[in-house]
């Protein structure tokens, strides 16, 4: 600021709150924890119920399991021909993907922490394993973190990528 200048005022500290406005303050902060506790136990309730059905479905999800393993090729057909997975397969993993012979997804107990995916193959010349698993999941925070099968390499092929 130069010489001479003034300051420009500061404008005055707002007033404290009228004992009205404290008390409706405070009220506000109860209904609203109300409502938390009654979104915390929605969400509770909407997590039983759908365990409840995710149970119920389980034998038609079989069924179609069945049913899809009478399809010859379908898992390969699937990942070559879905845009964002074919992107990432090489010939050798389009080769590998002609031996798996279904795919399922399982939800964990609390559905909101994740799932997995099973990856069923027959005998191969890629990998020992028949069933490769990958395993999303969420923490408290929300944070995700996977983790997968290790791929046991049979010794004659290279690793795909």
């Amino acid at each position: 600021m130069s010489e001479g200048a003034e300051r420009p005022a500061r404008p005055p500290p707002p007033p404290p709150l009228q004992k009205e406005q404290q008390e409706a303050t405070e009220q506000i902060d109860e209904v609203q924890n109300e409502i938390d506790r009654l979104n915390e136990q929605a969400s509770e309730e909407i997590l039983n119920v759908e365990q409840k059905y995710n149970k119920l479905r389980q034998p038609f999800f079989q069924k179609r399991s069945e049913l899809i393993a009478q399809i010859p090729n379908l898992g390969v057909t699937t990942f070559v021909n879905h845009p964002q997975v074919s992107a990432l397969l090489g010939e050798e993993d389009e080769e590998a993907l002609h031996y798996l012979t279904r795919v399922e997804g399982t939800e964990f107990e609390d559905i909101k922490s994740g799932y997995r995916i099973d990856f069923y193959f027959d005998e191969n010349p890629y990998f020992e394993k028949k069933v490769l698993s990958k395993e999303f999941h969420l923490n408290e925070g929300g944070d995700p973190s996977s983790k997968s099968t290790e791929i046991k390499w049979k010794s004659q092929k290279v690793q795909m990528s």
